[in-house]
């Protein structure tokens, strides 16, 4: 495929994690798109909030890329797609610029320079003065063969400061597009799991109108098009028109009921369209506002999110809870969890203080939030017996985030041999029961 095709947009990236490239990234989409520009999103690695950021802005999907868990060509056809379907991409790295190229086997550089688009880097500058020009000069200097087209100071702490930063940098070959100071308003909180979802905000739009317009006094915004605009390369018209990416996990039935609100809110939504693609009726229900899944489905998926957050609700709604068990007793009705929608699954969670509150009963499983320790990995796992997932020895790739642990021993039959994205054997994880399955493990892709 001509890498030429993918021109016009960039994608912002960052030295580090905690840099503020969702909060920049969300600001640039929205000062775009109030100057006539209609954008596509992306962001790089497995992350479920930061797109949420994109989406609630552009009212589109924003795609997950990640070429460990996808094939290159999905990679590709993403955006493709999304250039095809928009005027501009613009991306969202994962970390810092070059992280993940060692342990993973690809950054956010590689995917810079697989699909041609320049990096505008961001840089926190709360406590670095005079050092930024060696750092920002190695980086500069790095064998991939990537673009560095602009770079946005970030937490700059006062004029004094923003003047040492620029004549710091004034030999740098790469234009300063703009010095955004250190201020409340222009941070985005942070909880366990990541950044406050969206829905959490109270009136997001009005905030992100402020931060956007924030952003623009202290941002070049036409520079950074001029720019953008001189690094686009002639578009390939022979790879039109490009149909929907989609997800090449199967399609849990013909019917498929899908817990999603605040507790269920880890859903890649290019899945659910590709479900909808193949033929199956969708159906979204709130297990927070005392809904059930509807009786006539034939699947229910159970995403993860933050259960532990709303365990008295979830425990409450029992009309909820005694559905999916009369669902999971019903041989022909297929129920699939992933991380927390896994947790509900089980008997109990308990919580941080040691109370225990139940939950479905789907398998013989309790999880507990006490002791927290994180699990981050990407996986690779192989099913053991015959599934929706496929037959016995169907490979797939996905990635692990939480704190929660299992505490009890299950007498279910596990799901999966699971393996580390180095190939370290792992054991065994995730649960089946007749046509109900579940593990703490979103799954990405096919292998």
């Amino acid at each position: 495929m001509n890498t030429h095709f993918f021109n016009k947009g960039f994608i912002v990236s960052a030295l580090s994690s905690d840099s503020g490239k969702t909060l920049i990234t969300a600001a640039l989409i929205n000062l775009l798109q109030k100057k006539g520009y209609k954008i596509g999103s992306f962001k790089v690695g497995p992350d479920y909030i930061d797109p949420m950021f994109h989406q609630k802005i552009t009212q589109n999907i924003c795609f997950n890329i990640d070429l460990w868990g996808m094939p290159q060509t999905r990679v590709h056809a993403t955006v493709g797609y999304l250039l095809d379907h928009n005027d501009w991409v613009v991306g969202e790295g994962v970390m810092g610029l070059f992280d993940g190229s060692q342990s993973v086997g690809f950054c956010t550089a590689d995917i810079a320079t697989l699909i041609n688009l320049p990096i505008i880097l961001t840089v926190n500058c709360h406590r670095l003065a005079e050092t930024i020009f060696p750092i920002i000069q190695g980086i500069l200097n790095f064998q991939k063969q990537f673009k560095v087209a602009g770079i946005i100071l970030n937490q700059v702490g006062s004029k004094r400061h923003a003047e040492i930063l620029a004549k710091s940098l004034q030999e740098i070959q790469v234009p300063i597009l703009g010095y955004l100071p250190r201020l409340n308003d222009l941070v985005l909180h942070h909880r366990h799991l990541g950044l406050h979802q969206p829905t959490d905000i109270q009136c997001f739009q009005e905030k992100f109108d402020l931060i956007s317009n924030l952003v623009a006094q202290y941002l070049d915004i036409d520079r950074l098009i001029n720019i953008v605009e001189k690094n686009s390369a002639v578009k390939n018209p022979s790879l039109q028109p490009l149909s929907f990416p989609k997800v090449s996990l199967p399609v849990l039935g013909q019917r498929i009921a899908v817990a999603f609100d605040e507790a269920f809110s880890f859903v890649y939504p290019v899945l659910l369209e590709s479900w909808r693609l193949a033929g199956a009726e969708i159906f979204l229900f709130s297990p927070l506002a005392q809904q059930q899944p509807p009786s006539h489905v034939d699947a229910v998926y159970l995403p993860g999110g933050y259960p532990e957050l709303y365990l008295k609700e979830i425990s409450q709604n029992r009309g909820f809870l005694n559905a999916l068990k009369n669902l999971s007793d019903d041989s022909s009705t297929v129920i699939y969890g992933e991380c927390g929608g896994f947790m509900v699954m089980g008997q109990n969670i308990e919580d941080k203080n040691g109370n225990l509150w139940p939950m479905a009963g789907l398998f013989d499983l309790v999880t507990s939030m006490q002791h927290e320790k994180l699990v981050l990995g990407y996986r690779q796992v192989q099913t053991l017996q015959k599934t929706i997932l496929g037959p016995a020895g169907s490979h797939y790739r996905g990635h692990e985030f939480h704190y929660a642990r299992s505490t009890k021993a299950s007498s279910d039959q596990h799901l999966y041999r699971v393996l580390d994205n180095q190939a370290g054997e792992l054991g065994l994880a995730g649960l089946q029961r007749k046509k109900t399955i579940g593990s703490f493990i979103h799954l990405i892709d096919k292998e």
